[in-house]
C-alpha cells in the first residue's frame, strides 16, 4: 500500500523536474514521501527504511523512463531479489539436468528390460525348436514321466538255435550266444543269412518250421513266449490304424497293453513319453492316414509304428528292419529314440540291413549271420571291425566298415592269410575262438562306454538342415533364399506343429539377419539352433534355467544341478512306488479291453461319418427302385423275395467290412488282446447301423409302395432279416481274405435267398424231410413266412375269384382275355394257399406260431454265426497270432 501511495507521488514529481539523475534524487524532499508514510501506521525506524528503500526505487524508475539505464530482467523487483535469482539459476539447472537424466536412465533401464525379455522369448523359442528338431537334444535330455525304469531287465540266452521248415531245408543252424540286459542288439547279414527267421526262432514266432534249441531269460531256460505281457514286436510293415491320430493310437495301445491297473493319468503321461522319445510331438494330432487319405510322412508312420509297441513298456523288444525304406538321418534318428530306451532297462533286439558305420556304432552288440543261418560274429560292435581285419581281411580306408563287413560275410572279400577262403572259413573261425572270443568280448563291454560313437554335433546339424531344407521348399524358396518373418513362420509352424506369433518371428528374424536386412538365411537359422543345442545341452537341459539371460555360469551349473536332483528325487519316487517284477504283469480284464475297445471303435466310427453317408444314400435308392418295380403288388410272395433280399445283400456286405483290418487284429492278438473283447466291440457297434440301414430301406419301401398292411408287418421280419444276414457278414468276414469277401457275400446270398428263398421251391420244400432242412438255412425263409402270413391275415385271408360275369357285348377275344386274367388270378391264389399251408406245417409252428416261430429262427441264426464268427476269428491264422 505504501509502495504504490509513493510511486503515484513520485510520478507526479518526477515529471515537473528537468534536472539530471543524481540532481533530481538530492532535490526531492522526503516530506511528502514522509506523508505518505504516515497514512499508516509505521515506526519511525521502519518509515525510514521505507523512504529510504522507495526513494531508490524512484530513482530507477525515473532513470528507466529517460532511458539512461537498462530495463532489469524481473520489473519491478528489487536488483537484490534479481540477483537472488540469478544464483538460483545454476541449481535449476543442475536439477533439470538430473531429471532429464533421470528420465533418460528409466527409458533405457526399460529399452533394456524389453530386450531382454525379447532376447529370452526368442532363446525359448530356440530352446523348443532346438528340442524338437536336434534329436540328441529331444532324446538324451528328455526326463520321462510315465514311463519307469524296469525293476528287473532281460538278458536274452540262445544256444543252438535252429529251423527246418516242412520241406526239410534247413535255413537256420546251430546260433549261440547272449544278449545283454538293457542292450542295443543288431542281426545282421546278406540276403538269405537267416537274419529275421532267427528272430523269429528267438521270439517263438516260427511256427511254420520246427524250431530247435534252448532260449534262456535272465539264465534260465524259458519260452519266450511265456512273456507276452512284457515283450513288443514291430513288423516291418508300418500296420497302424490309418483314421486314428498319432496320440489317440498310442495312448489307447497304453491303456489296452499297459498293467490291469494303469490310470489314465499315467498313460497319457507314457503317451507324451513315446511322442517325445520317439520325436513325433509336433504331430500329435495328425490322423496317420494310408494309401487313400493323405495323412504323415512315411518316416513319421514308421515312429508311430514303433510307438504302439513302446507304450506298452515292455521289457523285451524285437523289431524287423525298422528302418527300412527311410534315408540314412531318419534313421539313424530311430535308433537314438530306441538307444535312449534302452537306460530305462530295456532290452531291444532288431534285424537292419545295411546301416552306415555311425549308426552301427550305436548298437551294444551285434550279430553277424553268413548264407545258411550260421553265426559269423557276435559281440561289441566297435570290435567287428578288428576282428575280421585279423583274419586278414583289408578294409579300403574309403569304405563305410558297415558295408564293407556285408561284402566280408557275403564271401565277395578275399583274405590275405586265406586266399582260398570260402564263407565257411567264417564259420570254423568263430567256432575255432569259441570262449576265448566270449571272454573277451566281456572285458569289452566293460569299456565299450567310451569306445562306442556317440551322437555329434554334426549329426544335430545335419538332422535340422534336412527337416529345414523340406519346409524351406514348402515355401518356394532355395537353399540361398532368405526368408521374411512371415515366411519363416509358416517353416517354424511346420517344425513346431503349431506357428509361434508373429512378432515373436519378428524378433528371431532380426537376430538372424544381417545388419539393414529384415530377411533370414537358411544356414543362419540351422546356424543358431545348433547353437541354442548347446546351450540348452550345457545347461542341463533347462535352457530358461541356464545362463541364457547373461547370468554367471555358477548359475547355470546350480540349475543344472538341480535338475539332476529332482530328476534323481523323481526316479527315487518312482522306485519306491513300484513292486512286483516287471516279468510279471497282469493286463487288463475283457471287460475293460471291451470298453476300450468300443471307445475306439466310436472314434473310427465317427470319422467313417462320410462313408456311411454314401452307404446310406445307395439304399435309400435301392428301396425306391424296388418300391416304383413293386406299385400295387407290394405284398405278392415274388416282390417280397426281391424287396427282402435286396436288403439281405446290403446287410451282408456292410458287415464284410467289420474284420476286414486282419493285419492290425493279428498284431494286436500277438500282443495279448482279448479276442472276444474285440469281436464284441466291433459288433456292437455296428449293430447301429444296421438298424439304421434297415430303417432307412423299409420306411423308404413302405412310404413309395403303400401296401395296405402297418409298418410293424413289414419293420419286424426286415429287423430280424438283417440279425441273421449279419452273422453271415461277419462269419465271411472272419473266414474270407478282403479280396474275396465281397465276392462270397453275394454268392452265398444269391443261394440262400434267390434259390432256396424262392417261394416257389418253399412251397414244396417244407415237407418235413431233408430239403425242409437245407431250406432252413436259408434267412429269407423265415422272413417270408413272417411278412407273408401276418399280411394274408390283415387282408382277410385268401379267397378264390368269381367266375366272369356273362357279356354278349364282349367278342370273343375280350372273353377270352377275361377268362385268362380270372385263370391267372385262380392260379395266384392257389399258389399262395399251398404257400400258407407249407409254411403253417413247419416244425416251430406248432410250438411258437408262425410269427414267433420265424422270429425265434431268425435271432438263432444270427446268434449261432456270430458265436462261429468268433471262433473263425480266433482259431484261424494262428501262426499270425503267436
Amino acid at each position: 500500500i505504501l509502495a504504490q501511495a509513493i510511486l503515484a507521488q513520485a510520478k507526479i514529481l518526477s515529471s515537473s523536474l528537468t534536472l539530471g539523475p543524481a540532481r533530481r534524487l538530492g532535490a526531492m524532499s522526503p516530506l511528502p514521501l514522509l506523508s505518505a508514510a504516515n497514512s499508516i501506521s509505521l515506526s519511525w525506524r521502519q518509515q525510514e527504511c521505507a523512504v529510504t528503500t522507495l526513494a531508490e526505487l524512484l530513482d530507477v524508475y525515473v532513470n528507466i523512463t529517460s532511458g539512461e539505464l537498462p530495463r532489469p530482467p524481473v520489473p519491478g523487483l528489487s536488483v537484490r531479489y534479481f540477483w537472488m535469482w540469478v544464483s538460483f539459476l545454476p541449481m535449476v539447472t543442475l536439477l533439470l539436468v538430473f531429471c532429464a537424466h533421470d528420465v533418460w536412465w528409466r527409458a533405457t533401464v526399460r529399452a533394456m528390460k524389453q530386450q531382454k525379455e525379447e532376447d529370452q522369448e526368442v532363446e525359448e523359442l530356440a530352446s523348443h525348436l532346438a528340442r524338437r528338431l536336434a534329436p540328441s537334444l529331444a532324446v538324451e535330455s528328455y526326463r520321462f514321466s510315465g514311463m519307469q525304469r524296469k525293476n528287473a531287465s532281460v538278458s536274452l540266452g540262445f544256444k543252438d538255435l535252429g529251423l527246418t521248415l516242412k520241406n526239410g531245408r534247413t535255413v537256420l543252424d546251430g546260433v549261440t550266444g547272449n544278449f545283454g540286459s538293457g542292450h542295443l542288439a543288431a542281426i545282421m547279414g546278406p540276403s538269405g543269412a537267416g537274419k529275421t527267421t532267427f528272430m523269429n526262432v528267438l521270439c517263438g514266432k516260427a511256427t511254420y518250421g520246427t524250431m530247435t534249441g534252448q532260449v534262456f531269460v535272465n539264465d534260465e531256460e524259458k519260452d519266450i513266449r511265456d512273456l507276452k505281457p512284457v515283450t513288443g514286436f514291430v513288423p516291418q510293415d508300418d500296420i497302424v490304424h490309418e483314421n486314428l491320430t498319432v496320440s489317440e493310437q498310442i495312448n489307447f495301445s497304453a491303456l489296452l497293453r499297459g498293467p490291469a491297473e494303469i490310470t489314465r493319468q499315467r498313460a497319457q503321461n507314457i503317451t507324451e513319453d513315446v511322442l517325445n522319445v520317439m520325436q513325433i510331438d509336433h504331430i500329435r494330432n495328425s490322423i496317420v492316414g494310408g494309401v487313400t487319405v493323405r495323412g504323415i510322412s512315411g518316416g513319421q508312420r514308421k515312429r508311430v509304428n514303433i510307438g504302439l509297441e513302446l507304450a506298452a513298456c515292455p521289457s523285451l523288444l524285437f523289431l524287423d528292419e525298422p528302418t527300412s525304406g527311410l534315408d540314412a538321418t531318419s534313421s539313424l534318428m530311430i535308433i537314438n529314440s530306441l538307444k535312449k530306451m534302452t537306460e530305462l532297462g530295456m532290452t531291444i533286439v532288431m534285424v537292419i540291413h545295411q546301416p552306415r558305420y555311425s549308426l552301427f556304432t550305436l548298437f551294444d552288440e551285434v550279430l553277424l549271420l553268413g548264407k545258411g543261418g550260421r553265426t559269423v560274429y557276435l559281440g561289441p560292435s566297435v570290435d567287428a571291425v578288428g576282428h575280421f581285419e585279423g583274419l586278414g581281411f583289408p578294409r579300403p580306408p574309403s569304405d563305410n566298415p558297415a558295408d564293407w563287413l556285408m561284402d566280408v560275410t557275403s564271401g565277395t572279400v578275399k583274405s590275405t592269410k586265406f586266399p582260398e577262403h570260402t564263407t565257411h572259413l567264417l564259420f570254423d573261425k568263430w567256432a575255432e575262438r569259441g570262449d576265448g572270443e566270449a571272454a573277451s568280448h566281456a572285458a569289452s563291454f566293460a569299456r565299450q562306454a567310451s569306445r562306442a560313437r556317440n551322437w555329434t554335433v554334426q549329426d544335430d546339424t545335419q538332422v535340422i538342415a534336412q527337416l529345414l531344407e523340406a519346409e524351406w521348399e514348402k515355401v518356394g524358396a532355395g537353399e540361398d533364399t532368405a526368408l521374411g518373418p512371415r515366411e519363416l513362420q509358416q517353416v517354424l509352424g511346420s517344425c513346431l506343429g503349431s506357428e509361434p506369433s508373429l512378432e515373436l518371428t519378428q524378433k528371431l528374424v532380426k537376430r538372424l539377419a544381417e545388419p539393414g536386412l529384415d530377411k533370414a538365411r537358411r544356414s543362419d537359422v540351422v546356424d543358431f539352433f545348433v547353437g541354442a543345442g548347446d546351450l540348452v545341452r550345457s545347461t542341463g537341459g533347462d535352457l530358461e534355467q541356464g545362463s541364457a539371460g547373461g547370468e554367471p555360469r555358477r548359475h547355470a551349473l546350480h540349475d543344472a544341478f538341480s535338475n539332476l536332483m529332482s530328476r534323481v528325487r523323481t526316479d527315487r519316487t518312482a522306485s519306491s512306488t513300484r513292486g512286483g517284477s516287471d516279468l510279471e504283469r497282469r493286463v487288463p480284464g475283457w471287460l475293460r479291453q471291451y470298453r476300450l475297445l468300443l471307445c475306439r471303435s466310436l472314434v473310427q466310427f465317427w470319422r467313417h461319418t462320410k462313408r456311411r453317408l454314401i452307404d446310406n444314400a445307395l439304399i435309400v435308392g435301392c428301396a425306391v427302385v424296388a418300391a416304383e418295380l413293386h406299385a400295387g403288388g407290394a405284398g405278392s410272395p415274388g416282390n417280397v423275395m426281391i424287396f427282402q433280399l435286396g436288403l439281405a445283400l446290403l446287410t451282408t456286405v456292410s458287415c464284410l467290412k467289420t474284420f476286414s483290418d486282419r493285419a492290425l487284429f493279428w498284431r494286436e492278438s500277438a500282443s495279448g488282446m482279448n479276442v472276444f473283447s474285440f469281436f464284441l466291440a466291433r459288433t456292437t457297434l455296428d449293430s447301429f447301423d444296421l438298424v439304421l440301414q434297415t430303417l432307412l430301406y423299409t420306411s423308404v419301401y413302405y412310404y413309395l409302395a403303400a401296401p395296405q398292411v402297418d409298418f410293424g408287418t413289414y419293420i419286424v421280419p426286415c429287423l430280424m432279416l438283417s440279425i441273421a444276414t449279419s452273422g453271415w457278414g461277419y462269419l465271411l468276414s472272419a473266414l474270407v481274405p478282403p479280396c474275396s469277401a465281397t465276392t462270397a457275400g453275394v454268392i452265398l446270398m444269391l443261394v440262400l435267398g434267390g434259390i432256396l428263398g424262392n417261394p416257389g421251391f418253399l412251397g414244396s420244400a417244407i415237407n418235413g424231410g431233408f430239403s425242409e432242412i437245407v431250406a432252413s438255412f436259408s434267412v429269407l425263409r423265415w422272413s417270408l413266412q413272417m411278412f407273408l402270413l401276418r399280411y394274408w391275415e390283415l387282408r382277410g385271408g385268401l379267397k378264390y375269384p368269381a367266375a366272369p360275369a356273362e357279356c354278349e357285348q364282349l367278342t370273343m377275344s375280350e372273353r377270352f382275355s377275361k377268362v385268362q386274367g380270372t385263370m391267372q388270378e385262380l392260379g395266384t391264389v392257389r399258389g399262395n394257399i399251398y404257400l400258407r399251408d407249407s409254411f403253417l406245417s413247419g416244425v416251430l409252428v406248432p410250438w411258437f406260431g408262425y410269427w414267433y416261430s420265424g422270429m425265434v429262427a431268425l435271432a438263432v441264426q444270427g446268434l449261432v454265426l456270430r458265436i462261429l464268427g468268433y471262433l473263425a476269428l480266433k482259431f484261424t491264422n494262428r501262426s499270425k497270432q503267436v
